[in-house]
């Protein structure tokens, strides 16, 4: 009876196990909400999306149709290696206004993001690159635009590489970054312009 027991207990953890891997990666219904690390994040508004990635901090949505594959994610991030100047050079030492110190330093900021996405993206060939200091959502952020050309899989239905995103101070602590993105793979240049629609509904129904 004792074995019986175990045997079923095993059995049972497996099942569940099972169930949940399966819920996970399988297609969720529309704006499906979803919190990480203090951001609330509601899934594409369309049918056939799927979580691919899952995280305290970050989580990813994958689609795949009509030989492409569309991405939107979100993380939350410690960064390393930004110095914060407290002495701006372009700001005179009689400035004594934090706000005007803290615009300073969030440029500082964003000059530095801009870096990293730009090393990020060097494996690929640019076709077009955009980037942006913003008022996103109240707070001051990166946005950038891309297209590119991913010659490890030249000649390929996945060659084409297309991307919009934002990275922005998380709202709790100066020392994490959020990052927003919505990317597409495909055989032709840029997004479908139904995916630009449901990508900038994406990023703008996320709250941080």
């Amino acid at each position: 009876m004792k074995n019986t027991t175990v045997l079923f207990l095993a059995v049972l953890v497996v099942f569940c196990g099972c169930a949940k891997t399966t819920l996970d990666k399988g297609t969720i219904p529309p704006k499906s909400i979803y919190n990480r690390a203090g951001v609330t994040i509601l899934s594409p508004n369309e049918l056939g999306w799927t979580v691919v990635q899952s995280s305290e901090s970050s989580i990813v949505f994958e689609k795949s149709e009509n030989e492409a594959i569309t991405i939107a994610s979100t993380r939350t991030y410690a960064i390393e290696g930004f110095v914060k100047h407290d002495n701006n050079p372009f700001i005179p030492e009689a400035v004594d206004n934090v706000q005007i110190k803290r615009r300073a330093q969030d440029e500082d900021f964003l000059t530095f993001l801009e870096e990293k996405k730009e090393e990020e993206f060097g494996p690929l060939k640019m076709l077009s690159i955009h980037f942006n200091h913003v008022l996103f959502k109240g707070v001051r952020c990166l946005e950038y635009d891309g297209e590119f050309l991913d010659e490890r899989v030249s000649g390929s239905e996945f060659q084409y590489f297309a991307v919009k995103g934002y990275i922005c101070r998380h709202s709790e602590t100066d020392d994490l970054a959020l990052e927003m993105e919505f990317s597409h793979r495909s055989k032709s240049r840029g997004f479908p312009e139904h995916m630009l629609v449901v990508g900038q509904a994406f990023l703008e129904n996320i709250r941080f």
